[in-house]
């Protein structure tokens, strides 16, 4: 559970090799600025996702954020795991554990990946951009500690919507997420990024 929930929530996973920033040029630019103007204009995105491993295995569920510090994939039976951006903690919840965790969200690349102006971010550094006849990839890294990894961000080239992100693991395997018919900009209860432990899991006195 521990793996999957540094996976889903963008922590970086450590890299064999530290990364080295790309030379941009003034197209290069202009791209990640209209891609950062288009996914700033979306305050609130609620999606299907699919996750997939890399190995042939793969989780379903519902994926839900607000910019610019809070999301929550809730994963579909059979999986008890439920996952928070409180804009504070990354909670960690196992249903069938019963148990709750919490981690510090300043940690993590997440704080970078839902703020505003992600790309341009002076904390991130692209190592790679690429650009396909259907998708733009986009590969990142925290210029503070470039040995950490590196998360690839894939655009679909028309809207400039986020589409997937992957991550690749040192020893060759990779995980990805792709959303599945986002909707965006729709209203969003607070409540649902934050977690109250119910009663009944609390151990008996």
């Amino acid at each position: 559970m521990r793996n999957l929930f540094l996976l889903i929530m963008f922590l970086c996973t450590t890299s064999a090799h530290a990364q080295q920033p790309l030379d941009l040029s003034t197209q290069d630019l202009r791209l990640i600025q209209q891609i950062d103007a288009r996914i700033n204009t979306q305050e609130t995105m609620q999606s299907r996702f699919v996750q997939l491993d890399g190995l042939g295995g793969f989780l379903e569920g519902t994926v839900s954020w607000r910019r610019p510090d809070q999301a929550r994939f809730e994963y579909d039976p059979p999986s008890p795991l439920l996952l928070i951006a409180s804009g504070t903690f990354f909670i960690e919840v196992d249903r069938e554990l019963e148990q709750v965790t919490y981690y510090p969200q300043v940690d993590s690349i997440a704080s970078y990946l839902l703020a505003k102006d992600m790309l341009q971010n002076p904390k991130l550094a692209i190592s790679d951009l690429d650009v396909e006849l259907d998708m733009i990839h986009i590969s990142v890294f925290e210029r503070s500690e470039p040995e950490n990894g590196v998360i690839m961000l894939s655009f679909n080239a028309d809207t400039l919507d986020l589409q997937r992100w992957t991550i690749l693991n040192p020893d060759g395997t990779s995980t990805t997420v792709r959303l599945v018919n986002p909707q965006y900009n729709i209203p969003l209860e607070e409540k649902i990024f934050h977690f109250r432990k119910p009663k009944e899991w609390e151990p008996e006195r």
